[in-house]
């Protein structure tokens, strides 16, 4: 009898072990992920007075969320980036890009559209609005018209919100248990740059493309980081040496969502895929602060050896550009 009810309580113990391994991605009581919805929203092609130009849309999100999928605190901003070129096919240079979040009052939605509320008064109340809710009851509060129902209207938000709860969808299926409490901040920083740029010949087509890199951080009281998930998209706009464009209005696929076809290891003869680097990079920076994480980069621009030793061997300026920002937020 003794021999059987040790044996039963080893084997208690051995599943107890066992179930508590399963939450190797964290333990604790709340998960947290980020999520982007990206597309080319509009494409143009040149005038005799006007650059042609395509427009890259990017909605990002991030949730952290209870053990019920109720929403805790979430965060969302919107990228509008405008790549040209000229009526005879030259990429224009790309200049300074800002979220709608960062234009603040100069987004201009009271001065040119009549509203009562700018654009990030308006998204701060569609944020207020969705905490305690589930994903099935944010999707609810979406009309048909891509705006808001009669209780998001009400809330102070009039913008069309079809976008961010597709970007906020895609947040709330990537999150991950973390061993966070319900206190933490969530925030996200975005940066954009210069991917590549190509003048169109008679021969061969010109390009603009640009990169947009996402950074969702979730931080302790003193802005140091708990958890981190990076991502990046690129838009591009193709057009012939007359200045016409076969860009075309597309959802876009982040580096995350291409996963392994993004083709590091095939084409680039890298160790790990762009997703394994960046993941790497975002274990790196968990408990360090805005400071720590500036000094991941060498003076020449390469990833530091903590990050190399890694495997993170990919260019993380922007990475880090994006990190900084979101924890200064």
């Amino acid at each position: 009898m003794k021999k059987v009810l040790c044996l039963a309580l080893a084997l208690v113990t051995l599943m107890a072990i066992a179930l508590s391994g399963c939450g190797a991605s964290g333990s604790g009581n709340v998960s947290f992920g980020m999520g982007v919805y990206s597309y080319i929203s509009e494409a143009n092609s040149a005038t005799a007075d006007k650059d042609g130009n395509a427009k890259v849309t990017s909605n990002v999100a991030a949730v952290l969320l209870d053990r019920s999928g109720k929403i805790i605190d979430a965060y969302l901003d919107v990228a509008d980036c405008t790549v040209s070129f000229t009526k005879d096919g030259k990429a224009v240079p790309v200049g300074e890009f800002k979220t709608k979040y960062e234009l603040g009052d100069d987004y201009g939605m009271k001065a040119y559209a009549n509203a009562t509320k700018e654009w990030y008064e308006q998204a701060d109340a569609f944020l207020a609005l969705i905490k305690g809710k589930t994903l099935r009851e944010v999707k609810s509060l979406v009309a048909s018209n891509g705006k808001g129902n009669d209780d998001v209207i009400n809330a102070g938000c009039t913008i069309v919100i079809s976008d961010f709860v597709k970007a906020l969808e895609k947040a709330a299926v990537s999150a991950k248990r973390t061993d966070a409490d319900a206190e933490a901040k969530v925030s996200v920083g975005v940066v954009t740059a210069k991917s590549s740029a190509k003048d169109a010949t008679d021969k061969e087509a010109g390009t603009n493309e640009i990169i947009t890199t996402f950074s969702a951080v979730l931080l302790d009281s003193n802005n140091k980081v708990l958890k981190s998930v990076t991502d990046a998209v690129q838009g591009a706009v193709s057009f012939d040496n007359t200045g016409k464009t076969t860009t075309q209005k597309v959802d876009l696929e982040t580096k995350r969502d291409k996963g392994d076809s993004y083709g590091m290891k095939a084409y680039g003869g890298a160790k790990k895929e762009w997703y394994e680097q960046a993941d790497e990079y975002d274990k790196i920076v968990v408990g360090k602060s805005a400071e720590e994480i500036l000094k991941l980069e060498t003076e020449n621009a390469t990833p530091a050896d903590e990050l190399q030793k890694a495997g993170c061997t990919i260019a993380v300026s922007d990475f880090i550009k994006a990190t900084v920002k979101a924890i200064n937020k």
